[in-house]
């Protein structure tokens, strides 16, 4: 997604990529020396080797897109990454995030019950999340497995990720 991302950074465009896993932030470090479209951007992109929650913010953004597997997250830290996003982006600005078709029925079936209660919870916040800001939801049919796509837009005013649950 990042060597996506990078080859669309325009001249004037800032590319922040965060990563808390050591070893990706090691792989993006040299893709932006190696890999063709995003050494092409590398003045443009900085690699912020935290997590998302406790980063500073010292500006906003008109775009977010995000790679989380939030249904493997405890509903709480999904919470705080949803509202997260939404103080990071100007009004109106654009989230994208994805999760794959079938995991509820997947857990639900092999999981224990306290794993399959969490995955719900999940499930349930971020169902209440798109229905309260999502513009427009697709599923990428050729993704292995297909994965339901959604963009956001921010609102107008600041609200938080808990005000909708």
């Amino acid at each position: 997604m990042t060597r996506v991302l990078a080859g669309a950074v325009g001249p004037a465009d800032r590319l922040d990529v965060v990563e808390i896993n050591p070893r990706f932030v090691e792989i993006l470090n040299g893709a932006l020396r190696t890999d063709p479209a995003m050494s092409a951007a590398s003045d443009r992109i900085r690699i912020i080797p935290e997590s998302i929650t406790e980063m500073p913010i010292d500006h906003s953004y008109d775009v977010v897109v995000s790679c989380l597997p939030f249904t493997n997250f405890a509903p709480e830290t999904v919470r705080s990454i949803l509202d997260r996003y939404l103080s990071v982006l100007v009004p109106g600005g654009h989230l994208t995030f994805f999760g794959y078709l079938g995991t509820h029925a997947t857990r639900s079936l092999l999981s224990s019950r306290k794993e399959a209660a969490r995955h719900r919870e999940v499930t349930d916040l971020l169902h209440d999340f798109t229905r309260r800001y999502a513009s427009r939801q697709s599923v990428v049919w050729r993704n292995i497995p297909p994965a339901r796509v959604w963009h956001v837009r921010a609102p107008e005013h600041a609200t938080r990720a808990a005000d909708a649950a």
